[in-house]
């Protein structure tokens, strides 16, 4: 049997090994346009911002198992699914490569999303994140730069804006909508995370966006919806991916309304002997029940594990998924499990939340510092739905507990039965997600 994976990222990667670690007997190929194999992108702010000295740190080479091959430098620009043949062109020199395959596995991943439409797209000094490459070009850029303008106020925006003000530039996030970080926080979390990004020096813009990018030959201002005009050296694009579908749509796979890849939960496509993980596929959300799109890392290694499972002749189900996202900056760390309080609105559920503001560990320690929690909750159920954490650190650990609890369909009683490892050094015997507990506990006696 031969497996061919299109697509080396995470979930291709997971997919290729997995596949293998299956069937020894399997022969599995992977294709990749990168001249590289493996890299770490959730890391590029970090070269940015000083935090790791090369970006050749980010590269690797692809992991060594007998009967995988992994092509690297090559894009599969065609597929026969009929005879089963995938055919490749090597990016350097453009030679021909032709392989048939029994499995197919496509990866194929996203790209950045660019506005249409808006002049000076065109000129030096407009950037996107996704590559190291295009980590690389920013970096070279900006050392000779003083002012940048990070568009988009996601969770890659938010980590980009802060690495370039913490090496020192002068940096404008430029957001659409009224909050940052709209789709992980709730209003009131987002409005602490914008003051802790202005405490910081970064120029925070809400509910607009950008119009025309001016320059002779290189960026030089940007001017806004709303008719602002901001002197800027560089622009920086990150307000989102856009699923690279073309080779699915090119052998007839059901696409989505999204335009995602439909799978089922063995992650196979309405082709036969086709799988589909990562960015490219569309998700069930493990509270609402409904698709949804989950482009992020961890979802794709479990898609990619269960999709190379079962090419491989095992026996692997993906269930769904929920949103579990965590933000760095130089400063400080946040994130959201599960849903907003809108979300959880928009699904029925009758919503009620609390925020507590409490010590990681005991105060007394001097690298002790306060860590702040939201508590979502279905008031009819008591079911938890979402959480949200800003914090220095720890904000992992009580995004993680949740997100067990969350998946579990647990009520918030069933949090103060956790039994988690105590020591004062690192935690307190009060976990703040208990803390969380007792306050929404008290709400719902009150609200009954």
């Amino acid at each position: 049997m031969r497996i061919v994976v299109i697509g080396y990222g995470t979930a291709g990667m997971t997919a290729a090994s997995y596949a293998k670690l299956v069937n020894r007997r399997a022969e599995v190929v992977a294709f990749e346009k990168r001249s590289y194999a493996v890299y770490h992108p959730c890391s590029i702010p970090d070269v940015l911002a000083g935090t790791i000295d090369s970006w050749d740190k980010l590269r690797e080479s692809a992991v060594k198992m007998p009967g995988l091959t992994v092509y690297t430098g090559t894009e599969v620009y065609d597929i026969d699914h009929n005879n089963r043949i995938v055919y490749a062109r090597r990016v350097k020199d453009g030679s021909e490569l032709k392989i048939e395959y029994d499995k197919l596995i496509l990866a194929t991943g996203s790209k950045p999303r660019l506005p249409r439409g808006i002049p000076g797209l065109d000129l030096e000094g407009v950037f996107t994140i996704k590559t190291v490459e295009d980590g690389e070009k920013l970096d070279k850029w900006v050392k000779s730069s003083n002012r940048v303008v990070v568009v988009g106020g996601g969770a890659i925006g938010v980590e980009v804006a802060s690495a370039l003000a913490k090496r020192g530039l002068n940096v404008t996030l430029v957001e659409m909508t009224k909050y940052i970080a709209g789709r992980i926080l709730d209003s009131d979390m987002s409005l602490k995370i914008t003051k802790m990004l202005r405490e910081r020096g970064i120029r925070v813009v809400t509910e607009d966006t950008i119009a025309e990018i001016k320059g002779k030959d290189s960026v030089e201002k940007v001017v806004t919806g709303k008719g602002e005009v901001y002197d800027a050296d560089a622009v920086v694009f990150t307000i989102g991916m856009v699923a690279d579908t073309t080779l699915a749509k090119r052998i007839g796979v059901e696409i989505t309304e999204r335009g995602l890849v439909r799978v089922n939960d063995r992650m196979e496509t309405s082709v036969k002997d086709v799988y589909a993980a990562g960015d490219i596929v569309e998700v069930k959300d493990l509270i609402t029940g409904k698709p949804t799109v989950l482009q992020l890392a961890s979802v794709a290694f479990r898609e990619g594990r269960v999709a190379g499972i079962n090419a491989a002749g095992g026996n692997a189900v993906f269930p769904g998924a929920i949103k579990n996202i965590i933000v760095h900056t130089p400063w400080f760390y946040f994130g959201g499990v599960g849903l907003t309080s809108d979300e959880a609105s928009a699904a029925g559920f009758n919503v009620i939340s609390t925020t507590v503001s409490t010590w990681v560990k005991p105060e007394f320690y001097r690298d002790s510092t306060r860590i702040t929690v939201k508590l979502i909750v279905d008031a009819d159920s008591s079911r938890v739905l979402g959480v949200q954490v800003i914090g220095e650190y720890g904000v992992e650990k009580e995004l993680n507990m949740a997100s067990t609890i969350i998946k579990n369909r647990m009520g918030v009683s069933d949090i103060l039965d956790i039994d988690i490892a105590y020591t004062p050094k690192v935690s307190d015997v009060y976990d703040p997600l208990h803390v969380a507990a007792e306050a929404i506990l008290r709400k719902l006696k009150r609200y009954r």
